[in-house]
Parts: C-alpha cells; sequence; structure tokens
C-alpha cells in the first residue's frame, strides 16, 4: 500500500477581535526581570557554589595568559571574605563601547551579562576560552556586596565599582601605577552573603583548581595568600613541565611501570581553526584506568570525541605493535584490555567549542575526534619503537588484562550455562512489594540477627532487606573474577540488577537508594569503608549517579518517664539530659540489639531517619585517598593519620 506524503502548509491570518476565546481573567502574572534581578534571585543557574567567585575570574586571567600576555595571577582571600585576584595581564579595555559610547569598555565586560572579548572569533582575535556566554563576571558582581576593579595600563590606573551589581563608582584615573606594574587587571569582591545563604569557599578545592590551571598551562605561576577561617595558605604554584608533571602527581601513590609519557602539537583544521592538543599518560600495576579531559581547562567529567579519539588511537598503536613484535599472534587484544592500570590527561584548547549540555561535562565536536585520534598513535608508535623494553611493559599489562577478561567470561559461562551469573533473587534477600526502582531501597545489613530485626522496622512497600555475614574482602586487592567467585559479592551484585564489569548497565538498577547500615562503631566504619571503594571500584556510575548511601542508626537513647529521644552523638546525648532535666542515656552497642520499636524510628523511618550520601565530585582525590586507605603501603596510611589533613576530603 502506498504511503502518502504528509506536508503542513502554512498560512498567514489575522486574528480577529472576536475570534479570541472569553476566559475568566487569570490572577498569574508574567513579569520580566533585569539581568542583574535575575541572577541575584537564580544564582544556582549562573554560580553553583562560591568558589565561582574566584574560579571566573580566574578564568579570565588564564585566557590572558593562553594568549601569551600574562604570566602570574594572585589570589587572596581574607578573614572577612573579601577576595582579591590580580593578573599581569593587558587589563580590561578602557575605551568606549561601540554600541554605547557612553560606557568604557570594562563598565559593559564586568557590570553587564552576554558582553565580553571572545564572541569575536577573527583571526586575530580568536580565543581559546571557556567562557563563551559573557556572563562569569559579570554575574560574580551581580552577586557581590562589593565588587571593585583597579585596571593598570601604561603604568597608569583607572578604578570601577559596584555595589550588589549597582554601578556606585564610574571609571575614574586614580593615580601612577607602583613602579614595576605596567599593565594588568585586579579584581576585589566581597560577597553578598543575603544571596548565597550557607555557602562558604571550599579552600581545598581553590587551591586544588590553582594546581589543575598551571599543569593545563605549563608555565603559568599561581599565588595563594588565604587567610580565612583559621586557615592560612602561603604559595606559589608553577609547573613548567606541564601535563608530565600532573601525571607524576596523579601517580604518586601507585607503583608506575613506564615514566609519563606526552606529546603536544598544534592542528589546523579547516572549519575548527587551529586546535592545541596536549597528552599525557603513564601505566602503573593497578587495575583501574584514570582520564581525565579536559577542554579550554575546563574538566569534562562525561569525556566526549577528544575522549574516544584518545581511546581509539591508544588501542590502535598498541594492537598494531603487538601484532608487528609477536611471532604468532596468540590472543585478541580489546581496547579495555590497553586500559588497565592507565592514568592519562587529555587537554584539547581551540576557539569555540561545542558542549553536550549546559554543564560543560562533555565535548561534542566529532572532528576533534580524528584529531586526537591521529596524535596519539603518533605518539605512542614513536615511542614504543624508540623504547623497547617500556614497549614490552604496556604490552604484558594488555595482554594480562586479557586474560582477567578471558577468565571472567569462562566463569561467567560456568557458573549458569553460559547466562547471565547474576539473575534471580539472592536466597538470603527480603524483597519489597514496589516494581519502581524510584521508590524502592536495597539495606545491607552487617549480619542475620540485625538483619531480623530490620526485616521487621522496614516498610515492606519500598524496603529490602540483604543481609551480609561478616566482612567482605578488601576492594583494592579484589580483581573482576573474584567478584564471580565470591557468595557475599554476587548476592549483592544480584540485588543491585545492573550486572558488573563490560555487562553493567545503570538501567537495570532495581533500587535507587543503596544503603549500608552497620553499627555506629569503628567495626562498623570499617565495614562501611569497604562497601564504598567496592562500590567505587566496580559501580562507580552508581555512586555518580548519588544512589550511594549511609544510614546513621544512633548511638543513645536518652529517657525520662515518658519522654526518649534517639541520640547520634555525645554532645547530642548530652544536650537532651539538660532539656529533660536529668534521665538515663542507653548506649547501642549494635543494631542486633536494637528492637523494630528503636530501630525504625531513629534508623530506617522515611520521616524520621537521617541518611548520608555518598558522592563523587573529585574522582582524582577520590583516586589518591583510596590508594591511600586502600592500598597496601601501611605507612602512607600512617602519614595520613599524623599528618594535618583535612578529614573532610577523606
Amino acid at each position: 500500500m502506498e504511503k502518502k506524503k504528509l506536508t503542513l502548509k502554512s498560512k498567514k491570518t489575522q486574528v480577529e477581535k472576536s475570534q479570541i476565546p472569553d476566559v475568566p481573567v487569570s490572577d498569574v502574572t508574567i513579569d520580566t526581570l533585569s539581568d542583574r534581578d535575575h541572577v541575584r534571585l537564580r544564582r544556582g543557574m549562573y554560580l553553583p557554589n562560591m568558589n565561582y567567585c574566584a574560579y571566573e575570574i580566574m578564568d579570565n586571567s588564564v585566557d590572558e595568559f593562553m594568549a601569551g600576555v600574562c604570566k602570574n595571577i594572585l589570589l587572596q582571600i581574607e578573614p572577612d571574605k573579601k577576595m582579591i585576584i590580580q593578573d599581569d595581564g593587558r587589563g580590561v579595555p578602557l575605551q568606549p563601547s561601540k554600541q554605547d559610547p557612553n560606557k568604557p569598555m570594562v563598565q559593559v565586560a564586568l557590570g553587564e551579562l552576554k558582553s565580553g572579548g571572545k564572541f569575536n572569533q577573527k583571526k586575530d582575535n580568536a580565543v581559546k576560552t571557556g567562557g563563551l556566554h559573557g556572563t562569569g563576571a559579570s554575574a560574580v558582581n551581580f552577586t557581590c556586596d562589593e565588587f571593585k576593579a583597579v585596571v593598570t595600563q601604561n603604568g597608569e590606573q583607572y578604578e570601577i565599582a559596584w555595589t550588589k551589581g549597582l554601578l556606585t563608582e564610574p571609571l575614574k584615573h586614580i593615580g601612577s601605577a607602583p613602579e614595576g606594574l605596567e599593565h594588568g587587571t585586579l579584581i576585589e569582591l566581597k560577597p553578598d552573603m543575603g544571596i548565597w545563604g550557607e555557602s562558604d569557599y571550599d579552600l581545598k578545592a581553590i587551591e586544588k583548581r590553582a594546581e589543575q590551571l598551571t599543569f593545563l598551562n605549563a608555565g603559568l605561576n599561581i599565588i595563594l595568600d588565604i587567610d580565612y577561617n583559621n586557615v592560612k595558605i602561603e604559595k606559589e604554584i608553577c609547573n613548567p613541565e606541564g601535563l608530565p608533571a600532573y601525571i607524576l602527581k596523579l601517580s604518586e601513590k601507585k607503583e608506575s611501570i613506564v615514566d609519563p609519557i606526552s606529546i603536544s602539537g598544534k592542528f589546523n583544521h579547516p572549519k575548527l581553526g587551529d586546535v592545541d592538543v596536549e597528552i599525557a599518560l603513564s601505566y602503573n600495576t593497578g587495575y583501574n584506568e584514570e582520564i581525565y579531559a579536559f577542554t579550554n581547562n575546563i574538566p569534562n567529567p562525561l569525556g566526549g570525541h577528544h575522549l574516544t579519539g584518545f581511546k581509539e588511537g591508544l588501542y590502535k598503536s598498541i594492537n598494531n605493535y603487538y601484532i608487528d613484535n609477536t611471532k604468532g599472534k596468540t590472543v585478541d587484544l580489546e581496547s579495555s584490555d590497553c586500559r588497565e592500570g592507565l592514568i592519562a590527561v587529555i587537554s584539547v584548547k581551540l576557539a569555540d567549542p561545542v558542549f553536550d549540555g549546559q554543564g560543560k561535562a562533555k565535548l561534542d565536536m566529532p572532528a576533534i575526534r580524528s584529531i586526537v585520534k591521529d596524535s596519539v598513535i603518533e605518539m605512542m608508535d614513536d615511542y614504543l619503537d624508540k623504547n623497547p623494553n617500556q614497549a614490552k611493559l604496556i604490552v604484558a599489562k594488555a595482554l594480562q588484562a586479557q586474560l582477567t577478561r578471558e577468565s571472567v567470561r569462562k566463569a561467567r559461562e560456568t557458573t549458569r550455562a553460559g547466562k547471565n551469573a547474576f539473575t534471580g533473587k539472592p536466597p538470603k534477600l527480603a524483597g519489597c512489594t514496589s516494581k519502581n526502582p524510584e521508590e524502592c531501597e536495597l539495606w545491607i545489613v552487617e549480619g542475620d540477627s540485625a538483619a531480623g530485626t530490620a526485616k521487621k522496622a522496614r516498610d515492606k512497600k519500598t524496603q529490602a532487606i540483604l543481609p551480609i555475614f561478616g566482612k567482605i574482602n578488601n576492594p583494592y586487592n579484589i580483581t573482576l573474577e573474584e567478584c564471580y567467585k565470591s557468595p557475599k559479592l554476587k548476592d549483592a551484585i544480584t540485588a543491585f540488577g545492573t550486572d558488573i564489569g563490560e555487562n553493567f548497565n545503570i538501567e537495570n538498577l532495581n533500587y535507587h537508594k543503596i544503603i549500608i547500615m552497620s553499627d555506629a562503631d569503628v567495626d562498623g566504619l570499617h565495614i562501611q569503608t569497604l562497601w564504598m571503594a567496592f562500590m567505587y571500584k566496580f559501580f562507580r556510575p552508581i555512586v555518580e549517579a548519588g544512589h550511594l548511601y549511609l544510614s546513621c542508626p544512633p548511638l543513645f537513647k536518652v529517657t525520662k518517664g515518658k519522654k526518649e529521644k534517639f541520640c547520634y552523638t555525645v554532645e547530642e546525648k548530652d544536650q537532651a539530659i539538660a532539656e529533660f532535666g536529668g534521665g538515663e542515656a542507653q548506649r547501642y552497642k549494635g543494631l542486633g540489639e536494637m528492637n523494630e520499636k528503636e530501630l525504625g524510628p531513629s534508623t530506617m523511618d522515611i520521616d524520621t531517619r537521617v541518611l548520608i550520601q555518598v558522592t563523587c565530585e573529585d574522582a582524582e582525590s577520590a583516586e589518591s585517598i583510596l590508594d591511600i586507605c586502600m592500598g597496601n603501603d601501611a605507612s602512607l596510611r600512617k602519614d595520613l593519620l599524623l599528618s594535618d589533613v583535612d578529614m573532610d576530603l577523606v
């Protein structure tokens, strides 16, 4: 039967007044906000946290470095939250704006959204920047009580200032610059806490971002002078070696088998223009792969076409070398085999990058794929040919990964005659009646005793209980093959429903909350640590999606007469006794000694419980901490415990 083609035609018509439907008057009004008011009302759309007051301004200074006109950036944070960021770049332009000759460019660039010097992509003005929309510095300005810029040009200084985003001090000449200072920009700001609320500076994250920028921009010098919240950071950061130095830092807690391999080059693409590509990598004796991708200094945690090109190029080069240098190929390598124990950093810089979504987490530029792929092949072919001993180690690492993968395949086939080894229902799982994963919870409980109480205290509709007796082995010493052989791990993986390894699929997750419940003591904390490490190593997408939680059972129950209160810290216990005017405090030694009337409202009831969500906002820091805490070098753990490390990072 022939299908008829449907065509849609538009026809200009004029709506007569009589055609407008007669509807009741609504009390809903449509408001239009100014750019300033919108940023202040919806700050989170523009600036996720207070650190972005530093990041957005520093990024402008880094753009000056990338343009070859800046070497140094100073960042100061003072006790009253005041922040000063200064660079020795060209200085924000002072001449009148073309769109409004009554306004100097500095006023437009720092005080109005959708303005800046990065939109004109002519050859003489193409900027490889992440600030594509002209919102960064202006959005910071709008969320600050005080925002002042001091611009130095030709040894003379000019000042302009705003309060809560409103211009209060028009541009004026304030005199000659200090001796030796010919050009640059200084931004002084103080956040409006009425806008920022409970937010605060994360000094560790700021320090790390500064260091990261010096790795990604070899030769950039960043000076930190921070005195805030009883923390002092005074340091000068510069990494002239760039990405190879970054690889060394990422590998410092690992046992490397080759020194960093790196390449950098500039490629001219007919559509994209000049594209800078920098890549560095190394291999270690571990099993995880760590690949960090950046575009114009912006992290891309979801990768993109530059990451795809990197993986393709690496596999092709190593596989070709293996074939050419082996007397008769014995096994078929896959791409994943060539990435076991890999640490790599990929950095591309180009004008006008395109990202998948507003978050810039994934680069969406297919043309970049072949550029990066060819770069990696050139780099690795040259390295493998010139370093035969190291090449043998890299190939041997890939071959070992292939053998492990093959062992996993055989274990899978043997377990259930070729079917999925993790189907069905674990024998000890007490399931829930709901079939909606979004409302279902899986409680992993240590031991049958605690699980028995949990089954009585739970909501059978949404809460499933899986008892696991005894601690699991250190996940950092567990291979994928061992996951198939461990009854404890098999039960958990089967309950998840996602499978594991190359067959993992988060879309099949049976429970959108996986909750680790253990005793409120040191032993319980150890159990939590082991399970978190296991989830991070083998099920990282579940952690990154926010599906992993820790329960918080109480330490005490304070009672006086009919009054009772569950307390989770010693301080809460003392406060409750004071509020009750006395009373008795029962110390819970474990979940097993709690009855369902205690465990339910204190730990499991959705209306009264406390859960801690386990997140992974910083994979680099997570890898470093886990290498120390779960690795084989006990001296590193000792040094960590005896140091002044911020345990919030851990």
